[in-house]
């Protein structure tokens, strides 16, 4: 058995980052733990669980310990989240919302594209907008059950390390520079109101404290 599995190795690193950053920077305070009271632990842990008890059925004693080494990383970047606002506010950083809209601006030869989209402002179109965006997180953790439920499991090693190595680039980038986003900064003259999806999207997002950013 390898010392270090590959997905494995993602998290040692993306912990030292993160560890590292905080150590050594002079704006370092106590970690805030309120971002991972937030996350649903308990729910994903439970389903977490049943799946592993499932899997574990049908494999060989010998290969319990593996399996679980295999969902780990995956798992743990998903639920790790709450260190980037940690490391955030260890650096002192500000949100560059300011800076992003003036790329945007730049990039789009001086038009701001959200105001330019909102012409196109629709009930039905922001009804689905809101359940795709909804969805991303249902389904990135769907497919991890799914995977690591089949008893060929080179696509589950693909899909952990893939998974966290995007998360945890993600993740990283963020911390460097935070935004809130144009939702908290931004005054649209054309309201979205939704009426169906409103509630299973509020359901679906997770609140961080430190800006009232949602994952």
């Amino acid at each position: 058995m390898k010392l270090l599995l590959p997905s494995e190795w993602l998290i040692v690193v993306f912990l030292t980052i993160h560890g590292v950053a905080i150590a050594l920077s002079k704006h370092t305070s106590p970690l805030d733990f309120a971002p991972f009271a937030a996350y649903p632990w308990k729910a994903f842990s439970i389903l977490f669980i049943a799946t592993l008890f499932l899997k574990l059925k049908r494999e060989k004693a010998q290969n319990s310990l593996y399996s679980v080494r295999r969902a780990l990383p995956f798992f743990a970047i998903t639920l790790l989240y709450p260190l980037v606002p940690a490391t955030i506010k260890a650096l002192g950083l500000n949100d560059q919302d300011a800076a992003l809209h003036q790329i945007d601006l730049f990039l789009f030869g001086g038009t701001d594209p959200l105001l330019f989209l909102q012409r196109l402002i629709c009930n039905p179109l922001s009804e689905w907008f809101a359940l795709s965006y909804s969805m991303y997180g249902v389904l990135l953790i769907g497919l991890f059950f799914s995977l690591f439920l089949r008893s060929d499991q080179k696509p589950f090693d693909r899909f952990a390390f893939q998974a966290t190595f995007t998360l945890g680039v993600g993740y990283c980038l963020y911390a460097l520079v935070p935004a809130i986003g144009p939702q908290y900064v931004v005054h649209y003259s054309i309201p979205i109101d939704l009426k169906y999806i409103k509630d299973f999207k509020e359901m679906t997002m997770v609140c961080c404290p430190r800006t009232g950013d949602t994952v």
